[in-house]
């Protein structure tokens, strides 16, 4: 079952809060943290939101943000994302946390180096990597194992 977090979920969180402010465009820090979010919708009448906290969810894509044109600060950390992507139009945003993620910390250096074509250059060559590393493993194995066969 998908946990989604929306514009009508924002407004139930900002209104049971006392801490942000009942129009929700005056609000420029989102404690949504902890929700078990699996998905962003396009999150709108955020205009003004510099820190959004989002961390310690499920999420597994970045999606939904194109409208929080003045975050400065995203924290992601302790989800399930696997890419780096839809962040273009974050053009303030200076501290992204991806900490404990499926992403690899070689990609996100990338992906600021050179954005998104950079990011997915070094996610290949990672695979590779991996995919080198697997094939190793197996021959490894099959010598080992020929190598007892041997001794029985």
């Amino acid at each position: 079952m998908q946990n989604i977090l929306n514009n009508d979920e924002v407004k139930n969180i900002i209104e049971k809060n006392e801490g942000y402010y009942s129009v929700m465009e005056l609000n420029d820090v989102l404690y949504l943290n902890n929700k078990l979010y699996t998905k962003i919708e396009c999150l709108q009448n955020l205009h003004n939101l510099k820190t959004l906290y989002l961390n310690n969810n499920a999420l597994e894509k970045i999606d939904g943000l194109d409208c929080c044109i003045n975050l400065i600060a995203l924290y992601l950390n302790c989800n399930q994302i696997k890419k780096i992507e839809n962040l273009n139009n974050l053009r303030r945003l200076r501290i992204l946390n991806l900490e404990d993620n499926n992403i690899f910390l070689g990609c996100v250096e990338a992906f600021f180096e050179g954005g998104t074509l950079k990011e997915q250059e070094e996610m290949q060559k990672i695979e590779k990597q991996k995919k080198l590393q697997h094939r190793n493993s197996i021959e490894c194995i099959i010598l080992i194992k020929n190598i007892i066969l041997k001794n029985i």
